[in-house]
Order: structure tokens, then C-alpha cells, then sequence
């Protein structure tokens, strides 16, 4: 894709801030911002409290892409992603615009530097597997692999599984492709003390709450969602679900959320090391490409060098 626009890639650990950040950077950029959604929660359209979406003033005061794409219950691969997401930046540079793709799915993010390029059936949709099962059947096949992977971590046990089927090459034995979507990339990485950080998930784990996100939950429990949603293990939305019956969310319930999104910051922050070192290595042997790692850290930091950082990054 050549453009002498620059492409943002705004990522980080959920409650990091991603989503302000973007909003804040839209108002220093010269070109139309084009939001581009990089969450896999975010493309359920009846998944909208406990996914953080951005609330409809600013979608409709602002070009949004890929958010509420998926109103049926079903997978959204990588591949399926990158796809989407080519065409929405096709969309934005053919509208003049600055594409600023925000969101915390890493995978998504790593197939705009690393293209997933193996399509089949099976990377289309979970293996319909049970989960312990599937992770022996990976033990099995790759046991290097799979010494990688947490037996609970069905989307890279899938993906692992499924790139066996596809090219009968051990998933340990492969090697990303490096080819990013663009030839000039900024991509801020946002972050934040870590005490700052869980106590914003603690805080934003209740307002959900506060805001309507049981009588979501209450709402798809009777739907075809329900199941899918138990099964897909967005965060909140399992346990939600499980208790859909009651008339309050017991604070031990909360607390499990909070939890359990704090793994999942902890989880991002590795994906995130493991990317950069990637793309780093691959910019040794590429230097023709102008991409700019940009880490932010947005505890504490003065309203001034917030807004100098804004400035530089919109340039």
C-alpha cells in the first residue's frame, strides 16, 4: 500500500488509554482522522459496555471502521481481519484521511507487520475441539509449541493447530513473513505504571457495571449469543452470563473480572515486548521502511509534554 500518508497504530494493555489517546490525537492531525478498530470484542455489535466501545458522539463525529461488523455469532480470524482491515485503509487514503487503527487484539496488530497468509477452513473458525483435548493433540504434534502455551489458551492453540493442518509445518518451525501494510508506520505503544494501570481496570470493571453492562449481559442470555459468548471467553461476558439469572453482580463476581483483566494486561505487555523485538529485528535487514516505535507512558505525565507528545506523533 504506498501513500505518503502515515499510517498510527495506536496499541497497548486494556485501560491503558488507547481509545482517549486516539481521540486526543485526532484533533493535532492535519488530514480527516479514520478510526479503525483493531478489538476483537469491538466487532460484536451487541458487545458494547463490556468492550469499551467508543461511546456514539465521538463515532459520529468521526469515521469509524470495523466496529459492529459481526451481528451473528462467529469467528473473526486473523486472516479475515487482515482482509478487512486492508480495504478500510484503502477506504481512508481514498478519502484523504490519516488511518489510526486502535486496539489491544496483538494478533490482530502483529498481521499488519506479519501477514497471516495461510487461509483455509480451519483459520476460519475454532476447531471443534475440546479444549484439553486440543492442547494434547498440539503436545501431540509440537511439543516444543505447546510448552509455549497455556493449556487455557484455546486462540493460540487453535491458531497453532490449524497451521498444522494447513501446511503439515510444525507450528515451532515457523517463521512470520515481514511485510507491513505500509512503508511508513508510527506505532505508539501505551502504557502505564503498573499500580495505575490495575486500578484503572478495578475502577472501569464497576462503571461497566454501573452502566448497563448486567442488563446487557441479561439481554444476550437469551439469545444465540450466549453460548458463543461462554465459549469465546470474552472477558466479563463468561461469568456475566453464568449468573445472568440473578438480579445484581455479586462483588465476588467483580472482583473475578477485575482479575481476570489484569491477566490479560499482564498478557498484552508480552505480546507486545515479543512484537517489538520482532519488528525491530526485521528493520536490521529493512531499512527502506520508516516505521517509528513510539512507547508512551501515560501515568502521571503533565497536560504539556502530553500535548508535545501529540504534536510530534501528528507530524
Amino acid at each position: 500500500m504506498s501513500t505518503h500518508i502515515p499510517l498510527i497504530i495506536i496499541y497497548g494493555p486494556t485501560a491503558s488509554g488507547k481509545t482517549d489517546l486516539s481521540y486526543d490525537l485526532a484533533e493535532y492531525l492535519e488530514n480527516e482522522p479514520q478510526i479503525i478498530n483493531a478489538d476483537l470484542g469491538q466487532c460484536y455489535t451487541p458487545c458494547t459496555i463490556g468492550t469499551a466501545k467508543p461511546v456514539p458522539p465521538y463515532m459520529r463525529a468521526i469515521p469509524h471502521h470495523l466496529f459492529n461488523i459481526i451481528d451473528e455469532p462467529q469467528n473473526i480470524s486473523v486472516a479475515t481481519y487482515q482482509e478487512k482491515c486492508l480495504l478500510a485503509l484503502e477506504q481512508a487514503y481514498a478519502q484523504g484521511g490519516t488511518p489510526v487503527i486502535v486496539g489491544g487484539s496483538g494478533f490482530y496488530i502483529k498481521s499488519l507487520f506479519f501477514p497471516f497468509t495461510h487461509k483455509s477452513p480451519q483459520l476460519q473458525a475454532p476447531l471443534r475441539i475440546h479444549q484439553d483435548t486440543t492442547w494434547e493433540e498440539l503436545h501431540r504434534v509440537d511439543p516444543l509449541r505447546a510448552s509455549q502455551i497455556h493449556p487455557n489458551d484455546t486462540y493460540r492453540i487453535t491458531q497453532a493447530l490449524s497451521l498444522w493442518h494447513t501446511t503439515h509445518k510444525l507450528p515451532s518451525e515457523h517463521k512470520p513473513t515481514w511485510a507491513p501494510v505500509s512503508r511508513s508506520i508510527k506505532i505508539i505503544y501505551t502504557h502505564r505504571d503498573r499500580a495505575d494501570l490495575y486500578n484503572r481496570i478495578n475502577t472501569r470493571t464497576r462503571i461497566m457495571i454501573q452502566n448497563g453492562w448486567f442488563e446487557e449481559i441479561k439481554n444476550l442470555a437469551s439469545s444465540n449469543w450466549n453460548s458463543f459468548l461462554q465459549t469465546k471467553k470474552l472477558i466479563g461476558y463468561d461469568d456475566l452470563l453464568k449468573i445472568a439469572h440473578l438480579d445484581h453482580v455479586p462483588e465476588k463476581v467483580t472482583e473475578e473480572i477485575s482479575q481476570k483483566t489484569r491477566h490479560y494486561a499482564k498478557r498484552q505487555i508480552t505480546f507486545w515486548n515479543s512484537l517489538k523485538k520482532n519488528i525491530n529485528t526485521a528493520l536490521e535487514s529493512n531499512s527502506h521502511y520508516n516505521i517509528d516505535i513510539i512507547e508512551l507512558n501515560l501515568s502521571n505525565i503533565e497536560p504539556e509534554n502530553y500535548k508535545k507528545q501529540l504534536r510530534s506523533i501528528a507530524k
